[in-house]
């Protein structure tokens, strides 16, 4: 019933692709009769064949031509078909034409079609839904390929949900051409499923434990492709491991079907070392430097150092993470030390912070934390020097769904934090603080792409003048309002200079299009402020335009952005780096 899959029918699908479809040195064919919807449905199974040799002979070109013809209609269902050819003759320094009409005839269609399914299949939902939505209705036109399909399929679900003893103990296209019937005969035997009776982890670096409840494979669980791509995706994403090979081996029992999942991991190199490099026009070149051991021991706890440079503002930042051995993907602790210096807009920082966090990861893609900070530092304004000791526990929770690793077809980011600090415990300084930062990507039609971003926060003290720059808010920078300068967007003091402000709302819209290959453009609008209160608060807007090099680690960002109705001390901005889209 294949045939016309092979040899063949790929010569045919020149003339019907063309019609008239081949032009030899000496004849031309033409062909007529046949409606759009059969050629169609020939030209979309088949692929136009390069490179035959087809005869210039007449004679032998009408057998070739009918040959194929009739095996590709007869695919169809017409199996009664008249083909008639008839010579034009050829006018000066011109080829001559062969017509070919073709009259399909009366199609064969379905009298009776019969499957069984026996085994396990019978009562498997996917089988179930697989012969519901692909056996033919009664009556309708035969098609070769529609019977394949649903065999295919019949064998494909047998490896995607481990039936691996699966036979077809009878399948016959029945076809009777005097009576224009087809009959089809499918007895399938699924057999039983198999289940895994046991994972053998191999050259893994890490405890089985941990593994093990990462997988959280229950014995005699069923087994399926499905459960191995997403076994795979866990095991990768603990970055203990630089690839992940599965293999199921069928075990000899004469208990149920069982099988083994024999998983051989290559452990990550101990040491990955980043570095960065981005410009922004009032902070000019900043450099980021990151170190990472992706595992310690054989506990899975990890460590990360950042160390961010530029003229005006230094970092260095310590993690070390420690999973749970009872689901060390979702459940972890944070230990965080951090020094930051920093000189900007009249405002001098320099602090020391700790940081603990406890997560928790569920099901439906939030992560929850519980978060005790301890800051120690000085700051100076005009007029103004503080110094101070903050505690201040607080919670937050967060997802990130996208579809696409580095380019982010569709996706969304969501963070809210709550910190408290109170006296009662031990700070300077009583306050509280909420943020919310929120990213929305959608691809509109292909090429199109739409990004929304928009960040809100809030301060709530009695004695502001002893809360950190570091933690009031400012706007402006690549991150917040492009067009103007970093955190230079705030309430300022009698004398003009910024202090920071008690709230923050600012919200971005991005248009990107796709122009080619891995380059894209992009124009934005950007707008929002920093303030104290919001009646007296006035919106600062900027816009600009953009390219985005879709690099293999990301999209490298070109931008240049202009305020709307800016003051003199504000210009065009320039911004150069990787762009974070979630």
């Amino acid at each position: 019933m294949n045939i016309w899959h092979n040899r063949t029918c790929l010569f045919f699908c020149i003339l019907l692709y063309l019609s008239p479809a081949y032009t030899s040195p000496h004849i031309k064919l033409k062909l007529e009769g046949l409606s759009d919807e059969i050629q169609h449905k020939i030209n979309s199974n088949i692929s136009i064949l390069q490179g035959n040799k087809i005869s210039d002979n007449p004679n032998n070109l009408k057998k070739q031509v009918e040959r194929i013809l009739r095996e590709n209609l007869q695919a169809l269902g017409y199996y009664s078909s008249s083909i008639d050819f008839k010579f034009q003759p050829s006018l000066k320094n011109t080829n001559r034409i062969l017509i070919v009409h073709v009259s399909p005839g009366i199609p064969i269609r379905i009298a009776n079609v019969n499957v069984i399914l026996r085994g396990e299949a019978r009562q498997d939902k996917d089988y179930q839904l697989w012969v519901k939505n692909n056996t033919p209705k009664l009556g309708t036109i035969l098609n070769h390929n529609t019977y394949d399909h649903f065999k295919s399929g019949l064998s494909s679900l047998a490896i995607q949900k481990g039936y691996f003893d699966a036979t077809f103990k009878k399948h016959q296209l029945c076809i009777s051409p005097e009576r224009l019937q087809a009959y089809w005969d499918i007895d399938f035997n699924s057999g039983q499923r198999y289940r895994i009776r046991k994972i053998r982890f191999r050259n893994t670096n890490i405890r089985k434990e941990y593994l093990h409840n990462i997988t959280k494979i229950k014995t005699l669980e069923y087994y399926s492709t499905e459960l191995l791509e997403k076994l795979h995706r866990l095991l990768l994403s603990t970055n203990w491991f630089n690839s992940v090979v599965i293999s199921p081996i069928l075990l000899d029992t004469k208990e149920k079907k069982t099988l083994l999942l024999d998983i051989i991991v290559t452990p990550s190199p101990r040491n990955r070392i980043e570095s960065s490099i981005g410009y922004e026009t009032n902070i000019e070149t900043r450099v980021k430097n990151t170190w990472n051991k992706p595992y310690l021991n054989s506990h899975g706890q990890s460590f990360q150092t950042n160390i961010n440079l530029s003229a005006a503002k230094q970092s260095a930042n310590i993690i070390y993470k420690v999973p749970k051995l009872k689901s060390p993907l979702h459940q972890y602790y944070h230990f965080n030390g951090q020094f930051k210096r920093e000189d900007l807009n009249n405002t001098k920082i320099h602090e020391i912070k700790l940081h603990m966090s406890r997560f928790w990861k569920t099901s439906n893609g939030w992560k929850k934390a519980i978060n005790l900070h301890w800051r120690k530092g000085h700051f100076s304004q005009p007029g103004i020097t503080n110094k101070n000791i903050l505690i201040y526990p607080g919670i937050s929770v967060n997802r990130i769904r996208q579809h696409g690793e580095l380019i982010s077809k569709w996706g969304d980011s969501q963070y809210y934090s709550l910190d408290i600090s109170k006296k009662l415990w031990g700070s300077d300084v009583d306050f509280i603080i909420l943020q919310t930062q929120n990213i929305w990507i959608r691809t509109l039609v292909e090429k199109h792409r739409l990004i929304a971003k928009w960040n809100f926060g809030w301060i709530k003290t009695n004695d502001f003048q002893r809360i950190p720059p570091s933690l009031r808010f400012f706007a402006g920078g690549d991150r917040s309002i492009r067009g103007y300068k970093y955190k230079s967007l705030s309430p300022q003091d009698d004398s003009g200079k910024l202090t920071g402000g008690y709230k923050l709302a600012t919200g971005s819209l991005e248009y990107q299009y796709r122009i080619i290959d891995q380059w894209w453009g992009a124009v934005f609008i950007d707008g929002g402020q920093a303030m104290n209160k919001l009646k007296d608060s006035k919106i600062n807007r900027s816009a600009g335009i953009g390219l985005r090099w879709q690099s293999p680690i990301g999209f490298i960002k070109f931008d240049i952005a202009s305020p709307i109705q800016a003051s003199n001390d504000q210009n065009v901005q320039f911004y150069i780096g990787l762009d974070q889209q979630l």
